[in-house]
């Protein structure tokens, strides 16, 4: 014969206990609403309903268990969560993306229109007054000044060339 000992506790609300005892208590507010006895038959309290006992088991086997005895939707919902914050950041990283394409498009856009307006300057009466300064020019700064006038360089870029022709130094 097996050896009485006292019922222990699963989680909160549902009591297992060894042989001859009942195997199975599950409590309400105030008293037990089911008992399992080792026979099978089930004795109900006063304030049974199989609503409430399986709800009280089932949130005793979630608090026992949680991973195990998850609700589905509770899991479905987690997933779903998860997958959006997945899907959150990847929109992100597009948006960025899509951002730095915006920047570089209105950069070229930029740099198109400059080189078109440099186009329409560009005449042959243009070119032999811009050389003419050039002849005038008494430094490399000058003459890279009316080159960037009129080629459409921006002042940094004319800089740059004057230095290197002043240094000796070639691009």
């Amino acid at each position: 014969m097996t050896e009485q000992t006292e019922p222990f506790a699963v989680p909160d609300s549902v009591w297992v206990s060894p042989w001859p005892q009942p195997i199975v208590t599950i409590d309400g507010e105030t008293a037990p609403l089911v008992t399992i006895h080792p026979d099978g038959t089930l004795e109900y309290g006063e304030d049974y309903t199989p609503d409430e006992a399986a709800r009280q088991f089932w949130d005793a086997l979630r608090r026992y268990a949680p991973q195990q005895f998850r609700r589905p939707a509770v899991q479905a919902l987690e997933d779903e969560r998860d997958r959006a914050r997945r899907w959150a950041v990847s929109l992100e990283n597009e948006n960025r993306r899509l951002t730095d394409q915006v920047r570089e498009a209105k950069e070229h856009a930029r740099v198109a229109m400059v080189a078109a307006l440099n186009l329409q300057r560009q005449t042959p009466e243009a070119a032999q007054r811009t050389l003419g300064r050039i002849r005038e020019a008494r430094t490399w700064s000058a003459v890279w000044v009316e080159l960037g006038q009129y080629f459409g360089l921006t002042a940094e870029q004319a800089g740059v060339e004057a230095r290197s022709r002043r240094l000796g130094d070639s691009l």
